[in-house]
């Protein structure tokens, strides 16, 4: 069966969790994408309260059921760094996530690869596409534990170029970048 699913990003943060529901609830969304990080804080793993884990998820998946809107997949925190990329750091940000998926009672979780600032249209690409390889390895026994499945996210970098925005590809922009890191992963 489909089911219609909103991304909760722009508008989570603004109206929070219970206004959300009840506005996909009401406009016949079936399910929504949870970000686990709040407003601009792409890096830093967030539900929005100050409990724990577990409460926290609890709220969310109480209201989400109230309104009998599915979490049907959450986004784990963007992993890139730049130069003080912390290896230790990202897996526990992706291991906090993976369980706050599970407990959001999803099983799909969206990966942000790392990504360096200066990893534009090819310039390091195989040291950020390496990096990010040691890192989903070292994740994949994580995710499993959790029951849940990680989705890699083709990155990009908007600019403006002769005043219109350009997409620029950075790291997993393209399909054969995919297939090659997933042909890796196993």
């Amino acid at each position: 069966m489909r089911k219609l699913s909103l991304c909760g990003y722009g508008y989570y943060d603004r109206v929070g969790a219970e206004k959300s529901f009840s506005l996909l609830a009401e406009t016949g969304f079936d399910a929504m994408d949870l970000s686990l990080y709040r407003g601009k804080e792409f890096r830093d793993f967030d539900l929005g309260g100050d409990g724990s884990i577990e409460k926290e998820c609890g709220r969310i998946r109480a209201l989400a059921d109230r309104y009998g809107v599915e979490i049907g997949q959450t986004h784990a925190p963007f992993g890139y760094r730049d130069h003080d990329s912390d290896v230790e750091e990202i897996l526990e940000t992706y291991r906090r996530s993976a369980i706050a998926t599970r407990t959001l009672g999803a099983d799909k979780m969206v990966l942000h690869p790392i990504k360096f600032n200066d990893c534009v249209e090819g310039h390091r690409q195989q040291e950020c596409y390496d990096l990010n390889l040691r890192v989903f390895e070292r994740l994949a026994p994580i995710l499993r534990e959790c029951g849940v499945k990680g989705m890699l996210e083709n990155m990009f970098l908007k600019v403006e170029r002769h005043g219109l925005p350009v997409l620029l590809p950075t790291i997993y922009s393209t399909a054969e970048e995919l297939v090659r890191a997933a042909d890796a992963l196993g």
